[in-house]
């Protein structure tokens, strides 16, 4: 397993499809009074991120650090 990693929304390209919602709910959540999604699990393995990263529409779940 590869190690963790420091994950964001950039919020210009979240579009609320609430997929990382469904897809991981254990690192997901939507902010009700913000009306946005926040994260609640960082940092997290690129394994547990994947599929929410690659389904999103607007490729908005990005990886803060370089990877080494």
């Amino acid at each position: 397993m590869s190690k963790p990693r420091e994950i964001t929304i950039f919020a210009p390209d979240c579009n609320l499809c609430m997929g990382c919602l469904d897809l991981a709910p254990e690192i997901f959540d939507f902010d009700e009074t913000l009306n946005r999604i926040r994260i609640i699990k960082n940092p997290v393995t690129p394994e547990e991120v994947n599929l929410a990263m690659t389904s999103c529409p607007g490729q908005a779940i990005i990886f803060v650090d370089q990877e080494d």
